[in-house]
């Protein structure tokens, strides 16, 4: 492709036995209007007939490339952006779409900020029909002119019932990553969206906002992908801590940083103190919840009575059960509460 057929915006779609859902993602990738696009459709290694899907469309903007072993999204994602063509990067889940016109609108949005990263707000498309709802208020959203580390890393909390700001679609001067360097971590199982999203910051990117919502994600009954572990917590933990020793942050986003890291003790604790419960390891359970008793304010009410019972006259307890999706990682059918980012298959 020559520079003067250069298109302006690269959309990358990881697909993974995407067959039932990829049609549409494309055709709403497609009807964008305003900038030139192209559409990289990187194949997983699906088992389906992702490929044959997408080969069906049959529209020249389409790139479709098929990966030899599954590498996971991360490594996906990767493989998308180094084949980008277009001054902007987006990405697109195979089973979400995006509204005409939302590439336009980002585009322009962050060329008027100077931006290097912009970001909008989404809506949120549950089983069962309704109408959409935006994933963050829309009049607190459009109060934002952008987006700091510090307001990122203090949204990206274990265990909250309302979404954070790892579920974000952001679109990216593809200019500004590779001269940072960034790409996403194969190594990270559960938040490589966070993480990703967090290094531009740290890396300097001004993230502009534009407030309106043109992503429509959508929470698919059956699809929840993993159960959140201990060992995921940790993994998590020890993530943030290869990016801290990357990255000098300024006081601000130490301080939001080290809430955070507060809130995965508590989250390691809280379901290490679970997992004593459902094993009637009393005892075990009542030094966990000594040693961190700040988990119990990631409980619902109930178990947190529940806990304090068990406290009160240890043995007599019955196992207690997981709160609310506590154990549920994000993924598409899971509700936010639990989420660490971006969904994980």
């Amino acid at each position: 492709m020559t520079p003067a057929t250069r298109p302006d915006v690269s959309i990358v779609v990881p697909a993974w036995n995407a067959a039932g859902f990829i049609a549409p993602a494309l055709a709403s990738a497609l009807a964008q209007t305003g900038p030139s696009i192209e559409v990289i459709v990187v194949d997983d290694a699906s088992t389906d007939a992702t490929g044959d899907v997408v080969r069906a469309v049959g529209d020249p903007r389409i790139r479709y490339v098929r990966m030899e072993r599954n590498g996971g999204p991360s490594v996906a994602r990767n493989h998308g952006f180094a084949l980008a063509r277009g001054e902007w990067i987006a990405v697109l889940d195979a089973d979400d779409l995006i509204e005409p016109g939302r590439i336009g609108r980002m585009v322009a949005r962050a060329r008027a900020a100077k931006a290097d990263v912009v970001v909008d707000n989404l809506r949120v498309v549950r089983p069962g029909g309704g109408a959409p709802q935006p994933m963050f208020p829309s009049a607190a959203f459009a109060r934002m002119e952008r987006l700091t580390l510090p307001d990122f890393i203090r949204s990206n909390m274990l265990f909250r019932k309302e979404f954070n700001y790892g579920y974000l679609k952001p679109l990216f001067r593809t200019a500004f990553l590779r001269e940072a360097g960034i790409r996403y971590d194969a190594g990270i199982r559960i938040g490589e969206d966070y993480r990703f999203m967090a290094e531009c910051l740290a890396a300097g990117a001004h993230c502009a906002v534009e407030p309106t919502d043109g992503y429509l994600y959508f929470i698919r009954p059956g699809s929840i992908s993993r159960v959140l572990t201990a060992p995921d917590v940790e993994d998590i933990r020890r993530a943030d801590e290869a990016f801290l020793s990357r990255y000098a942050l300024d006081a601000p986003s130490r301080k939001a940083q080290a809430a955070r890291d507060a809130n995965l003790r508590d989250a390691h604790a809280m379901l290490v103190l679970i997992e004593h419960l459902k094993a009637r390891r009393f005892a075990a359970a009542l030094r966990q919840f000594a040693a961190r008793p700040t988990a119990a304010r990631l409980f619902s009410s109930p178990i947190g009575g529940r806990l304090k019972r068990l406290r009160a006259a240890f043995g007599r307890a019955a196992p207690a059960p997981s709160p609310a999706g506590a154990n549920e990682a994000p993924g598409k059918g899971a509700e936010p509460a639990p989420a660490e980012m971006a969904p994980s298959r």
